[in-house]
């Protein structure tokens, strides 16, 4: 795991997909859960720095995608932790709907050819729903803001109560 600022790490050495690691006074919360099988790479470097899996209290989903959810069974059957995603991604999360993917005749270039596989997620349950504007008692208040970019209940997270340059920081790569 590696250290950005204090209170914010990114774990290493994962396959695909970013996870980060927020200290909090009430335990630790997980941004996204990477791809199986990196959720052991994941729990072992919590315990390097001298944690406990069961230190994670929260687990926060920006969208349902198999790099960002795919250790999400695993790491809270470690944990306990609570799962927080949108609304939209709910359904997707708990395995009732397949992944959304775009009308091809929408896109460009190569992508109007290129057609993923209809995927349906292992099934986790989601324990709270975000809403764009909500705000997240994490790092001081991480705000939810819906971007609807990559799909349709994709999230950033703002940090609101920080200091400007970690404002900035997690604008950039969150």
């Amino acid at each position: 795991m590696k250290p950005i600022i204090p209170g914010l790490y990114t774990f290493t050495g994962l396959i695909a997909g970013r996870v980060y690691l927020i200290e909090d006074p009430d335990g630790l919360t997980l941004i996204d859960a990477s791809i199986p099988p990196s959720a052991p790479k994941i729990l072992k470097q919590i315990e390097d720095v001298g944690r406990n899996p069961t230190d994670v209290k929260r687990i926060l989903l920006t969208h349902a995608h198999p790099d960002h959810h795919g250790n999400l069974p695993m790491l809270k059957q470690a944990t306990g932790a609570e799962i927080i995603a949108s609304e939209i991604e709910k359904p997707v999360i708990e395995g009732k709907k397949m992944i959304d993917r775009p009308d091809p005749s929408t896109l460009k270039g190569i992508s109007r050819f290129i057609r993923m596989p209809d995927t349906i997620l292992p099934a986790v349950k989601v324990d709270r729903i975000i809403k764009d504007g909500d705000m997240i008692e994490t790092m001081d208040g991480l705000q939810a803001v819906f971007t609807p970019i990559v799909c349709f209940g994709h999230g950033n997270l703002i940090v609101k109560n920080a200091n400007h340059a970690l404002r900035d920081f997690a604008q950039k790569i969150l």
